[in-house]
C-alpha cells in the first residue's frame, strides 16, 4: 500500500520497534535529502507465479527506483535478479547460470520468493 506525504516511510521488519524507527527516520531523512517533491515509497513481499519475471503492483504513478530481494533461508538458485522500470510498471527479471562451468545467464527456473521497495510518486 502506498504511503503519501512527503518522503514517507513505513518499515515492517523483524528489527524490533525501536530499531525499525531508526531505520525509518534515517530512511525518511534521507529520501527528503535527494527529492524535491511529494515522495511515496511502498513495499511488500510476494511469492513469484512465473519463474523467470515477475510484474509488481506499485500503485506508483512514477517509479523512480526500485531494490529487490529473495527472500528465504535455503540456498539461491539464481544468480542475479534485474528490474526493468518503465513509469509506472516494474518488472522483475530473474536469471541464473545457464549449467555446471557455463556461467552465461539465462532465464530462472524456480518460482521466488522477493521483497521489494519502490520509491516514486
Amino acid at each position: 500500500m502506498p504511503l503519501t506525504g512527503h518522503a514517507e516511510l513505513a518499515l515492517r521488519s523483524g528489527l524490533g520497534e525501536a530499531a525499525g524507527k531508526e531505520v525509518k527516520d534515517t530512511i525518511n531523512t534521507a529520501l527528503q535529502s535527494i527529492t524535491s517533491g511529494p515522495t511515496k515509497v511502498t513495499g511488500g513481499t510476494v511469492t513469484t507465479a512465473n519463474a523467470a519475471t515477475h510484474a509488481l503492483v506499485t500503485g506508483l504513478t512514477t517509479v523512480l527506483g526500485v531494490t529487490v530481494t529473495v527472500t528465504g533461508s535455503g540456498a539461491p538458485t539464481d544468480i542475479v535478479t534485474t528490474v526493468a522500470i518503465d513509469g509506472s510498471s516494474v518488472t522483475v527479471y530473474f536469471w541464473k547460470a545457464t549449467a555446471a562451468g557455463d556461467t552465461a545467464m539465462t532465464a530462472a527456473t524456480a518460482v521466488h520468493n522477493i521483497s521489494w521497495i519502490a520509491v516514486g510518486n
